[in-house]
């Protein structure tokens, strides 16, 4: 809608130029005559003349006027439109730089918690007895899908758990984490 109402504008600026330009075009064909002394038909005319001189040189102050706004406007409309392009650059670059922090960010904690999880699986062990796991003391799973105690110390504990559980009330077995086990099958791991 904005190119339409621009062409419009144009054509009219366009239409008044020529117009301009044809009543100037007739002053100083009229003004040429004056110099000449060309003698005049009538008075009446070379006062019509006059007028007609007196009304062209206002059209063309007018324009004048008009195209120094529209110069200013030109120029006011591209100085706000490079002060928020410059504003509108700032925001991105600090976005920009605050996304390549909060990744760097993300990306150090990340090699952080690798490197803590690698060294815990290596220098870790039997939760409950403290042996370093080797092919000897290896890792066993219960059903719930906890791991942190040896083969040798699960079956222990497992028969310790059912032995207390036959005694209680109401029976409940649990892993050394507390969840509830099913059954008292042993999964062993070979890592």
């Amino acid at each position: 809608m904005k190119a339409y109402v621009r062409t419009t504008n144009e054509e009219r600026v366009k239409q008044k130029l020529l117009q301009g330009l044809d009543r100037l075009e007739r002053a100083h064909r009229l003004e040429l005559s004056t110099k000449t002394g060309m003698p005049a038909t009538n008075g009446g005319e070379r006062a019509d003349n006059t007028n007609e001189l007196q009304r062209l040189n206002q059209t063309i102050q007018s324009y004048r006027k008009y195209f120094e706004d529209l110069k200013q406007t030109t120029k006011s409309l591209k100085t706000e439109v490079q002060r928020q392009l410059t504003e509108k650059v700032k925001e991105v670059e600090t976005l920009t730089s605050e996304l390549r922090a909060l990744r760097n960010n993300v990306q150090a904690w990340t090699e952080r918690e690798d490197a803590s999880r690698k060294e815990a699986d290596e220098h870790s062990g039997c939760g409950i007895c403290f042996e370093a796991w080797s092919k000897e003391v290896r890792r066993a799973a219960f059903d719930c899908g906890h791991a942190t105690s040896c083969i040798d110390c699960s079956r222990d504990y497992l028969e310790s758990e059912f032995a207390r559980a036959n005694n209680a009330k109401r029976p409940t077995f649990k892993c050394p984490l507390g969840c509830a086990l099913k059954s008292k099958h042993l999964i062993e791991l070979y890592l």
